[in-house]
């Protein structure tokens, strides 16, 4: 499985990143920004995507 995480604070992305790579067969990779996101689920192509959304 391919999983995205699209968070603007890379240390958060990378602890949620080491919790999701305990999972046997799961592929992860990190995004900071919306754009960023879009271009790594072009060429990814993940199957599920976490993310961080703050709305005030």
């Amino acid at each position: 499985m391919r999983i995205l995480i699209v968070d603007d604070e890379p240390a958060t992305g990378f602890f949620l990143q080491s919790i999701i790579k305990e999972v046997p067969g799961v592929i992860t990779d990190i995004a900071t920004s919306g754009k960023e996101a879009l271009k790594k689920s072009s060429i990814n192509q993940p199957q599920a995507v976490f993310l961080d959304i703050d709305v005030d």
